[in-house]
């Protein structure tokens, strides 16, 4: 009767062992991939708002954030994963249609 009850015990903990491989792993690889989404979601708008600013003629090819600001482009810039708000001073540079963002 005893024995009965250990082997189950003991195929229960391994299964439990074995989905919590299994499901560590993909849980950890999902929330990073998240989290890199996150982040460029929130870099790729603040530089669509930039080109936007720079193809109307309201900014030159090198852009401040505060430019940004104060023309209505966009609000304050927080990092979506440090909930930091980006440096006012923080610069975009447009070269050939391509925005860097340089902070």
């Amino acid at each position: 009767m005893v024995k009965r009850n250990t082997n189950k015990i003991f195929i229960i903990v391994t299964i439990f062992i074995v989905i919590m491989l299994v499901a560590t792993p993909a849980f950890v690889n999902v929330y990073n991939k998240h989290r890199i989404l996150l982040y460029n979601s929130v870099i790729d708008n603040c530089k669509y708002q930039a080109l936007k600013c720079y193809r109307e003629d309201n900014c030159g090819t090198v852009i401040t954030l505060q430019e940004l600001y104060d023309l209505k482009y966009m609000e304050t810039l927080v990092n979506p994963l440090t909930k930091e708000i980006y440096d006012s001073n923080t610069t975009l540079t447009i070269d050939e249609g391509r925005v860097n963002f340089n902070g």
